[in-house]
C-alpha cells in the first residue's frame, strides 16, 4: 500500500513540473511577440512599406534674389507727347547720360536704390527748350520722373530778300540776321536767304555784308528791321 501511494505522489510531482515548464515557455513566447510588434522597424514607414530610397525633404522656397530697379526719365512736350532724341542724365555722386528713345524714355537699369537721384536735360532737341525755370527733377519715392519741355517760341522762317531797283532778285548776296549775335547767309537764285528755327524776337535786323559784283546800296540805310513780320526786303542798285 505504501508503494502505491509513493508512486502516485511521484506522478503528481512530474505532472506539476511539466505544467510549470509549459507555462513559462508560453509566457516567454508571448513576451517576444509583444516586443517584436511594438519595436519599430527603421526600414518601414507607417504604411508598412520599405522604400528603396530614403525620403528626401523638399527644400523651403528661397527668397528671390533682389533685382535693382530701372530708373526712368521720360520727356514729353506740353501736350504730353513723347519727345525723342533728348539728351538727359541721372545724377547722384556722378552723372550718367542717356538719349531718349522714340517713346521719349531713357532707362537706367541696375542702379542702386537711392533717395537723392536727380534728373535733368543736358541737350534739348532742335526746336525745344525748357518749359520753366526748373532744371533738376527728383524722383520723389518713385523710379520714374517726367520732364516737360516746350517748343521754342519760333517765328517760323525769317527771310531776307534782296532785289534790284526793278524788283528783280539779286542772287549771291551775303546778308546777315542779327540780334545778340549775327548769322550770315548767301541769297539763292531767287535772291532769298531763309533763317529757320529762330527764336521769335522783335529786335532782329538784317543787313548786307558783301555786295555782289555790279551792285551797291540803294541809299544810306544799312540796317533793316522786320517790323513785326518775318520777311524784309533790301533793295540794291546797279553800279553805273
Amino acid at each position: 500500500m505504501k508503494k502505491i501511494f509513493a508512486l502516485l505522489l511521484l506522478v503528481c510531482m512530474v505532472f506539476t513540473l511539466c505544467a510549470c515548464d509549459s507555462g513559462n515557455a508560453n509566457a516567454g513566447q508571448e513576451n517576444n511577440e509583444t516586443q517584436e510588434s511594438t519595436t519599430p522597424d527603421p526600414g518601414k514607414t507607417d504604411e508598412g512599406e520599405n522604400p528603396s530610397t530614403p525620403p528626401v525633404s523638399e527644400p523651403a522656397d528661397s527668397e528671390p534674389e533682389g533685382t535693382q530697379p530701372s530708373y526712368t526719365i521720360k520727356v514729353v512736350d506740353e501736350g504730353g507727347n513723347p519727345v525723342p532724341n533728348t539728351m538727359v542724365q541721372l545724377c547722384s555722386d556722378m552723372c550718367i547720360p542717356a538719349m531718349t528713345n522714340a517713346n521719349g524714355v531713357a532707362m537706367f537699369a541696375g542702379q542702386p536704390v537711392r533717395s537723392d537721384y536727380k534728373a535733368s536735360v543736358t541737350i534739348y532737341p532742335e526746336g525745344y527748350e525748357a518749359a520753366g525755370e526748373q532744371t533738376e527733377f527728383y524722383f520723389e519715392d518713385s523710379f520714374e520722373v517726367t520732364i516737360t519741355i516746350k517748343k521754342s517760341a519760333s517765328g517760323g522762317i525769317y527771310t531776307i530778300k534782296v532785289v534790284d531797283e526793278g524788283g528783280n532778285p539779286v542772287p549771291n548776296t551775303m546778308v546777315q540776321l542779327c540780334a545778340d549775335m549775327c548769322i550770315p547767309k548767301m541769297t539763292d537764285e531767287n535772291g532769298v536767304a531763309a533763317f529757320e528755327n529762330q527764336e521769335a524776337r522783335s529786335d532782329y535786323k538784317a543787313s548786307v555784308t558783301v555786295y555782289p559784283e555790279g551792285y551797291e546800296a540803294a541809299g544810306e540805310q544799312t540796317d533793316f528791321y522786320f517790323e513785326d513780320g518775318y520777311e524784309v526786303t533790301i533793295v540794291l542798285k546797279a553800279v553805273a
